[in-house]
């Protein structure tokens, strides 16, 4: 288990210089379509499910909690239910091929079966489990690369492994050495993603 250090308080993290880095959807979807692509093909269908409908559990929460600001918000549905709201094309795709696989199957195969998060599939391979460390680990890199790039944007220059990451281990409570292996597993697709939400959102700040 990795052995966590005491969070230190708002004044350590602003003497730090810490700031949260980027937290967003769109963040979250790429990251989950990403560990979908690099899953081995003879997992692909249960990790896809499963970050297939992690990633409708992110939308919903995330449209459900901007509706209840304004004054689209619906008391039962949270949108109106015949809103139609932006999905990721892969996530029907996984979704509706596990269905179809369901109505093609004999009656003695279950649901989750069809899906590959039952029998077989879901006892060899915990994949909540792994989703969540791959979250976790995914938000760790890119609050390394946020941090990087905050310093660059104030002239300076902030090293990776002598700068952002022993100061990302400070702020989250991690060893050093979780955030350096959560930096090296996730760290080039991160400055691609990073830069593509910066261009597309017209901001690096994504608190």
């Amino acid at each position: 288990m990795t052995k966590r250090r005491t969070k230190p308080g708002k004044a350590a993290l602003d003497a730090l210089g810490y700031h949260k880095g980027p937290d967003t959807l769109e963040r979250d979807l790429a990251g989950y379509f990403s560990a979908f692509r690099q899953t081995p093909k003879n997992d692909r269908d249960a990790a896809g499910v499963c970050f297939a409908f992690l990633s409708i559990l992110m939308i919903y929460a995330a449209m459900r909690k901007g509706a209840a600001k304004t004054d689209r918000h619906d008391k039962e549905w949270g949108l109106p239910p015949e809103d139609v709201v932006p999905v990721p094309w892969w996530v029907i795709d996984v979704a509706t091929r596990g269905w179809v696989r369901y109505l093609r199957s004999p009656p003695s195969v279950s649901l989750g079966e069809a899906y590959g998060i039952e029998g077989g599939g879901q006892g060899r391979h915990p994949y909540k489990n792994r989703i969540a460390t791959y979250t976790r680990d995914w938000k760790i890199a890119l609050d390394v690369w946020h941090r990087v790039q905050q310093a660059k944007k104030q002239g300076e220059k902030l090293p990776i492994r002598d700068g952002a990451i022993p100061a990302v281990a400070v702020a989250l409570g991690f060893e050093e050495s979780t955030v350096e292996r959560a930096w090296k597993r996730h760290g080039k697709m991160i400055k691609a993603a990073y830069q593509n939400w910066t261009k597309t959102s017209g901001s690096s700040d994504h608190d």
